[in-house]
């Protein structure tokens, strides 16, 4: 049963939004779901209505420049969340697809700035070429001076493609 809900993100939640282009000013609600993320590059990030059944009405898209850099944090998006210390069961999960060559990933670490320093904790890569469910259950540990980065990338390489993502989730199971 879920005690505690922690939700980083329902990607945009309004209707009409602007297919991979300019976002208007009608639009600042479908923008605003971003607010706390961290866009390393404006220029390959966009929205579009092309989204799963029973979703939210705008989604993500990353768009992967041919030759892109696979360095962190190019070509992606993230966020850093504080979570109770102790030992938890956590799910994330979000709907992906991507179109072209190269598909994206939705990364999850857990930042420890004493000793370990980021863990990964979960690399999901978005594979299918139609709307699916992706999703990853563990137990975590944190101390207090933990921090929890969720990181929707594009990817990168040799080949371009375009990676769409909508409604992402991190939750407390117990």
């Amino acid at each position: 049963m879920i005690t505690g809900v922690f939700i980083l993100l329902v990607l945009f939640s309004v209707v009409g939004c602007k297919d991979a282009g300019t976002v208007s000013s009608t639009d600042q609600e479908c923008v605003s779901s971003l607010s706390g993320w961290i866009i390393s590059d404006t220029s390959v990030v966009h929205l579009s209505e092309d989204v799963p059944s029973g979703s939210s009405d705008c989604s993500l898209v990353l768009l992967l420049k041919q030759g892109y850099s696979l360095s962190w944090p190019d070509n992606s998006i993230y966020k850093t969340i504080t979570l109770p210390s102790g030992k938890h069961l956590y799910r994330l999960s979000f709907f992906g697809k991507k179109k072209g060559e190269m598909g994206g990933d939705v990364f999850l670490h857990r930042n420890r700035p004493v000793g370990e320093n980021a863990t990964l904790l979960a690399n999901i890569s978005i594979v299918d070429t139609l709307w699916s469910s992706y999703s990853f259950t563990d137990t975590v540990t944190t101390i207090l001076s933990d921090s929890i980065f969720v990181t929707v990338s594009g990817g990168g390489g040799e080949y371009g493609g375009t990676t769409y993502v909508n409604t992402v989730k991190f939750e407390k199971l117990d």
